[in-house]
């Protein structure tokens, strides 16, 4: 249901002359979860590369990402198999300053045994 309203309004957008301003998988996710101060790993592992980075933002840091953040952390997607780029970039978020700030936590973390 959620990726259907995603869509029309991303169609609308876009016959409009704009683009939605974040992923349909952040969208999804944002609508499954109302809290947004946790992350469930488990729902993010059919994301894209892009999908994943604004989740944990929005998730972890109450943000969606700024274009030089998203751009960086997209840039080792090429480099780093899908898995390895999720935990290089969960970690290098989770471990950040400001998501301790945030006071923010993640559940179901299969990067942790």
């Amino acid at each position: 249901m959620f990726e259907k309203l995603y869509n029309i309004v991303a169609e609308n957008m876009t016959k409009a002359g704009s683009k939605m301003p974040f992923t349909k998988g952040l969208f999804v996710y944002a609508c499954n979860n109302q809290s947004n101060n946790n992350l469930d790993l488990f729902r993010t592992t059919s994301f894209s590369q892009e999908e994943y980075i604004e989740t944990l933002y929005y998730a972890l840091l109450n943000r969606l990402p700024d274009a030089n953040g998203k751009k960086s952390y997209l840039s080792f997607a090429d480099s780093l198999n899908k898995d390895d780029f999720f935990k290089y970039a969960y970690t290098c978020i989770k471990n950040s300053d400001e998501r301790k700030l945030k006071n923010t936590f993640s559940m179901n973390n299969y990067f942790e045994e």
